[in-house]
């Protein structure tokens, strides 16, 4: 009973940050509705800005809606992959956070490699638009700013989008290149470093974790 209470509870912190990143990569990806910038001679509204009615505008909130959605499938992927954690693994400040590459699964550690390894390439694929997107931005803004304080908007939303990417990118590396299972939603690194009671069958993979490099997170 305690075990599906923790659950419960590990899955509602995650759904809150989850709904709390969706606005931020909204922000962050269209910074092009959301920062002020100037329509011809005045300010544009918001309507203005959401339904742009110049090739450079609509082709800017197009790069934008792009990022976003791609955005959006990482974060839907890391919703995923948290779920199938929270179910298969626990957290054991007992133990070392290395102990679950030796008492992994072997069916369990090849499903976990293959969410860490497409949970790298989704990270930096996702990396690669956030950089197109925030050249294209800035562009756009730069010759449309209305004051000081477009630029200042705009460096805001980014640098907060670009530390979710970044922590995003930590996670993903040390998932790729380690038996590690990490989450990536709760607030301070949290290690899964035990299997799941309920899926503990006590058999382990040790000729295939041998191969692997493990990364301890604190050193």
């Amino acid at each position: 009973m305690v075990l599906i209470e923790t659950d419960t509870i590990e899955r509602i912190q995650v759904l809150f940050t989850f709904l709390v990143e969706i606005c931020r990569i909204g922000m962050g990806c269209f910074t092009s509705v959301f920062v002020s910038h100037m329509c011809e001679q005045k300010e544009c509204t918001f309507m203005e800005s959401i339904f742009p009615s110049d090739f450079v505008a609509i082709f800017t909130i197009l790069i934008n809606l792009m990022s976003f959605l791609i955005l959006l499938s990482l974060f839907i992927f890391e919703l995923c992959r948290e779920n199938w954690l929270i179910s298969n693994f626990d957290k054991d400040t007992g133990k070392p956070e290395t102990y679950l590459s030796t008492h992994i699964h072997s069916n369990l550690h090849t499903v976990l490699n293959g969410w860490n390894r497409t949970y790298w390439i989704i990270a930096t694929t996702t990396l690669v638009m956030f950089i197109i997107n925030t050249v294209v931005n800035g562009i756009f803004l730069s010759f449309r700013y209305s004051s000081f304080s477009t630029f200042t908007a705009y460096g805001s939303f980014t640098v907060l989008l670009f530390q979710k990417i970044y922590y995003t990118l930590y996670i993903a590396n040390i998932g790729k290149h380690s038996v590690c299972a990490l989450s990536a939603f709760m607030t301070l690194p949290h290690v899964f470093n035990i299997i799941d009671k309920d899926r503990d069958t006590g058999k382990t993979n040790d000729a295939s974790i041998s191969k692997n490099k493990v990364t301890p997170l604190h050193s």
